[in-house]
């Protein structure tokens, strides 16, 4: 974030749909997110905005970030309140992340997504961990 970053001004008691809409017209395409837990908790981890003009989209919908940065990389002019981070999280959290596979539980799991500002659309990588499990017999005696 840079130190000129600017709170954008949007009432987080509109709809999930009118943010998206208010932070595309500030000129953000996208919000990008990450997210981890294990052991029966989990949280979103980071939200950035993404330009529009800082990623593109190809005909299956992935997003690419131009010039090959990551996300964490792009200066923020602006910056989210934290009631309306709080709402974007609650929706993440609802839409996405409560139907994803077991990522917060047992060993965990995690990935990142983008939500396209302009239709809501989003895709995320997401991961779970697993640990297998091999058996084998041990057999002996004491006396």
């Amino acid at each position: 974030m840079s130190d000129e970053s600017k709170v954008l001004n949007i009432d987080a008691n509109i709809s999930f749909k009118d943010i998206l809409f208010n932070i595309r017209l500030a000129g953000y395409g996208y919000i990008w997110f990450s997210y981890g837990g294990s052991g029966d908790s989990g949280s979103i981890d980071e939200l950035i905005l993404i330009p529009k003009e800082a990623a593109e989209q190809d005909e299956d919908g992935r997003i690419s970030l131009k010039d090959d940065k990551y996300p964490f990389t792009i200066d923020q002019k602006h910056v989210l309140s934290s009631e309306v981070t709080h709402k974007i999280e609650e929706s993440i959290h609802d839409n996405i992340l409560n139907h994803a596979p077991d990522w917060y539980n047992n060993d965990g799991g995690g990935g990142e997504g983008y939500i396209c500002t302009e239709d809501g659309e989003y895709i995320c990588d997401h991961f779970i961990n697993i640990v297998e499990r091999e058996e084998s017999e041990i057999r002996g005696k004491f006396f």
